[in-house]
């Protein structure tokens, strides 16, 4: 015992050590993050669900509310993915189908680090005799 009566140690009721991980599993539960936690993993997974093509110049760059935000290289490139919309959505929840995500945003990206994967395209398609102009 203590100072003021409380007992150390281990309260009453419990059975023996918890493993961490349970821990953080029930503690993702009830304070509702478990959705957002699991569709991280798409920003992650982003270039397998979608393939090369696409991964060459769109990043999954975020995820707010139920909607995956995707940086987009051009905006040629931008029209086209805003076309397929509906179908890289599904594409996309079938990772995650116990939270899918009820929108997909794509974004003109910047030049700064957000279009690194089309400056690889860009070098890739130079390599094999394509020109490719900015606007």
């Amino acid at each position: 015992m203590t100072r003021g009566g409380r007992r150390r140690g281990r309260e009453r009721g419990t059975e023996g050590p918890v493993e961490v991980g349970a821990l953080v599993a029930d503690m993702l539960d009830r304070s509702g993050l478990r959705a957002q936690v699991d569709r991280i993993g798409v920003l992650d997974a982003w270039p397998s669900l979608v393939g090369p093509t696409i991964a060459a110049v769109a990043r999954a760059s975020g995820i707010s509310n139920g909607t995956l935000f995707v940086e987009v290289s051009s905006s040629p490139w931008l029209m086209e993915l805003n076309g397929k919309r509906h179908k890289l959505l599904k594409l996309v929840n079938r990772s995650v189908p116990d939270v899918p995500f009820s929108r997909i945003v794509f974004r003109l990206s910047g030049r700064g680090e957000a279009s690194a994967a089309t400056s690889k395209s860009q070098r890739q398609a130079s390599a094999r005799g394509v020109k490719h102009h900015d606007r």
